[in-house]
């Protein structure tokens, strides 16, 4: 038996763990909506314009994977996530 299987057949660690992705999940949606706020009050914004394509999306967000910022990858992912309707 692997550590793995210990916590998978727990009902109060698989709970523990779903409560740990969360606050993680919180904690960086929480930081990448002050991102979006920022670049707006920068005068930024208009990704879910007809005009800014998928093609600009993707573009986009390989030039941010290049720069390493994450809250930029990760808002410009959700971009491209809504325009494609996934």
């Amino acid at each position: 038996m692997n550590i793995n299987d210990v916590v998978v057949n727990r009902p109060l660690a698989r709970q523990i763990e779903a409560d740990i992705d969360n606050a993680a999940v919180d904690r960086f949606t929480a930081a990448m909506k002050e991102k979006l706020q920022q670049k707006r009050l920068q005068g930024r914004g208009g990704w879910y314009e007809p005009f800014f394509t998928v093609s600009d999306c993707k573009r986009l967000l390989v030039e941010h994977i290049e720069k390493g910022d994450m809250l930029d990858i990760a808002n410009f992912a959700m971009f491209l996530w809504h325009k494609r309707g996934d």
